[in-house]
């Protein structure tokens, strides 16, 4: 069997990708299964592609792009099943798409894990917006052999079209973070929050509660570890630059983790790997109780979800002051991931995506 992945972004650089598929590439080629990974975007114009001005780079990587999958179409032309991860080209109707559907009669998993019906605008993607296609989400839904989508909320969008859905879920390699142990006994307590820049704006939801949390504990401080750094800067906050290398040494640091989420029809999409990067370390998680966030948090028993303002104060205060706490809720949460959000307990469900 060969299987074509065609994904917007160069191989290991985002987490939708590596967490999504990247990661089983291991467990196909145990299986004998011979599979190639085409990316929208040359690596040069992704290393602009969320910053700040840089017009003729970002417009010469679309132009690339495309030219890139027209080859790369054809390169596909043997392999017995194709995924697309998200979408084969970032602007535009589904044309690609068509060509390889109808065409080309190649079998289609269409995969996706955000709610990319739904326009996001970003800092970094407003000057082509308005050029994206939303309306190929249905589309590539309709004209799949299956979907693979991250959680309900997104499958049940996808049923509107197509019957043949998997639940897919994002996952942890858990074999790469066993090894890995955090002190929760340590005096010193650090609340952390990892994510790109383009989900910052939601760290910003609770920066008065963290402020006043950090002012009333000493032995508390805040670590952020992102692509970009935050334009603000709040009392006892560290920032680390996110980097493959160690990624999972610098969350290890981190001994609470924070998701929070305001409730649109955009974030009921998200899949919750915050959360779950959390867990899988043996962090315990305080979370806004929106979309998929409420399936991962065992409210009090590995984490907390808070409504408001005074709640993430007052379960802030609970973790920072009980360590023996932690340290319990870090292992429920860990022993979720391992059971149900790993890449040993989800191997079966993503094999059988192409079977």
């Amino acid at each position: 069997m060969k299987i074509a992945f065609f994904a917007p972004y160069p191989i290991n650089t985002v987490a939708s990708q590596r967490f999504r598929f990247e990661q089983y590439f291991n467990e196909l080629e145990k299986k004998g299964i011979d599979h190639n990974l085409y990316s929208f975007y040359p690596r040069w114009a992704f290393e602009v592609l969320y910053k700040e001005k840089h017009y003729f780079r970002k417009t010469a990587g679309i132009v690339a792009g495309f030219m890139r999958r027209s080859i790369q179409l054809l390169k596909s032309l043997d392999a017995d099943y194709v995924l697309i991860h998200r979408e084969l080209t970032p602007l535009g109707p589904p044309v690609f798409e068509w060509i390889l559907i109808q065409v080309f009669k190649k079998q289609v998993i269409f995969d996706f894990d955000d709610a990319i019906w739904i326009p996001d605008e970003s800092s970094g993607n407003r000057w082509f917006l308005r050029l994206k296609w939303h309306q190929k989400v249905a589309y590539l839904c309709r004209k799949s052999c299956r979907v693979s989508a991250g959680n309900q909320y997104l499958a049940d969008f996808a049923l509107r079209y197509n019957s043949r859905i998997t639940i897919n879920p994002t996952t942890v390699d858990t074999s790469k973070t066993a090894h890995i142990k955090v002190n929760h006994r340590k005096e010193h307590v650090t609340i952390g929050w990892t994510g790109t820049h383009t989900t910052m704006k939601y760290l910003e939801m609770i920066l008065d509660p963290l402020q006043k949390i950090l002012n009333e504990y000493e032995q508390a401080s805040l670590l952020i570890i992102c692509n970009h750094q935050p334009a603000w800067k709040i009392k006892k906050m560290e920032f680390i630059r996110w980097k493959k290398t160690g990624e999972w040494d610098d969350l290890s640091r981190i001994h609470v983790g924070l998701m929070p989420l305001p409730e649109d029809p955009w974030t009921l999409g998200k899949c919750g790997f915050k959360i779950l990067e959390y867990f899988s370390l043996g962090i315990p998680a305080l979370a806004s109780p929106v979309g998929f966030n409420s399936r991962l948090i065992d409210h009090g028993g590995n984490g907390f979800l808070c409504r408001n303002g005074s709640e993430w104060i007052k379960y802030l205060e609970i973790l920072i002051q009980d360590p023996s706490r932690r340290t319990s809720m870090g292992a429920s949460g860990k022993k979720l991931v391992e059971d149900a959000f790993s890449l040993t307990s989800n191997r079966d469900t993503f094999l059988g995506l192409f079977e």
